[in-house]
């Protein structure tokens, strides 16, 4: 049988770090997708199953590292979870929501090692009770569809005054 890569959901809001991260963490045997935007990764995180491990930058605009990883560990907590920043440790008074901490002035070759022994260090894959792919997929999709009604519905009342209509834009699609 083939040995499978690990597969890894980097997010980082800056777009060079992300590319050169991706690129060593790729020579170093790993499987790698990329987000720049922390929302934007919580989303795909939501949707693959085959993610075997997130890394996330700490500092980021619109929601930090910590806060994202504790939002990735309520989707599904037997992920694991890395906080990679380029501060030498965290506040002091950080919330403890992820697996392992580690700055950017690690080394490729250490921080690949470290990421390994995260993984084999989870339990065997099967051994906790998972939601099923479709069940996750499905709620998952429930919130998205829910978040684009309520937005829908309060850009198009109009409460009794007339107003010009205007084009709705979702994620740069005109309606």
């Amino acid at each position: 049988m083939a040995h499978r890569k690990p597969k890894l959901l980097c997010i980082d809001d800056d777009a060079q770090g992300l590319i050169v991260r991706k690129h060593l963490l790729e020579v170093y045997g790993f499987e790698v997708t990329t987000c720049t935007s922390p929302r934007q990764g919580l989303r795909l995180f939501q949707f693959r199953d085959d993610v075997d491990l997130a890394v996330v930058d700490f500092n980021m605009p619109d929601m930090d590292g910590v806060t994202l990883a504790g939002e990735m560990k309520r989707v599904r907590p037997d992920v694991p979870v890395v906080v990679l920043s380029a501060l030498p440790w965290l506040p002091e008074h950080t919330p403890k929501t992820y697996d392992l901490f580690l700055t950017k002035m690690e080394s490729g070759l250490e921080i690949s090692k470290r990421l390994t022994a995260l993984l084999e260090s989870r339990p065997a894959h099967g051994t906790k009770r998972r939601r099923t792919p479709l069940i996750r997929k499905s709620s998952a999709l429930a919130g998205v569809l829910a978040g684009v009604v309520v937005e829908s519905a309060a850009r198009h009342l109009h409460f009794g005054r007339r107003k010009p209509h205007r084009t709705m834009t979702y994620n740069g699609v005109a309606s």
